[in-house]
C-alpha cells in the first residue's frame, strides 16, 4: 500500500493503545461509582496504568508478527495471553498453586501489571516500591516493541 512502515507501526500501536485505555478508564469509573473504590495515590495509579498499557502495546507489536496471516497472529496472541493469565491466577488463585508453579508467575507481564495497579490502589505503595513493577513493565514493553519492529522489517524485505 501507499503507507510507510512508520505509519503502519503507529496505527498498530494506536489500535492497541486506545482500547486498552478505554477499558481501563471504564473499569476505573465502574469501580469508583459502583464500589466506591478509594485510590491510594492517583499519581501512582496513572503511572502504573501507563506502564501497563505501554507493556501490552509493545507485546502486541511482537505478537502481531508471529504469524503470516491475521488469523494465525490472533491465535498465537490468544494462546500466549491465556497462558500468561493462567500463570498469575486467572484460573485459580496463586495462593492455591504449588510453590514451584507460583514462581513461574514472575515471567508474566500480567502479574506485574496487576501488582503495579494493586500497589497504587490499595497496597499504598510508595514511588520506590512501585518503581520495580513499572520498570519491569517498561523493559518488557520496550524489548517486545523492538523485537516486533525488527521482525516486521524482516518480513517486509
Amino acid at each position: 500500500g501507499p503507507i510507510s512502515r512508520t505509519h503502519l507501526l503507529a496505527v498498530k500501536c494506536a489500535a492497541c493503545c486506545f482500547p486498552c485505555s478505554f477499558i481501563m478508564c471504564i473499569q476505573y469509573a465502574g469501580a469508583k461509582i459502583f464500589f466506591k473504590m478509594p485510590v491510594g495515590n492517583i499519581t501512582l495509579f496513572v503511572l502504573a496504568y501507563l506502564c501497563t498499557i505501554f507493556c501490552f502495546v509493545g507485546m502486541m507489536m511482537l505478537i502481531s508478527t508471529l504469524g503470516r496471516t491475521e488469523q494465525s497472529a490472533g491465535g498465537a496472541g490468544w494462546a500466549l495471553l491465556m497462558i500468561m493469565a493462567m500463570l498469575v491466577g486467572g484460573m485459580m488463585p496463586l495462593y492455591f498453586m504449588p510453590a514451584w508453579l507460583r514462581s513461574f508467575s514472575n515471567i508474566s507481564p500480567v502479574k506485574w501489571g496487576i501488582y503495579a495497579l494493586e500497589g497504587a490502589i490499595w497496597r499504598k505503595f510508595s514511588f520506590v516500591e512501585i518503581a520495580v513493577p513499572c520498570l519491569i513493565l517498561l523493559v518488557i514493553g520496550f524489548t517486545s516493541f523492538l523485537l516486533g519492529v525488527f521482525r516486521l522489517s524482516r518480513q517486509q524485505e
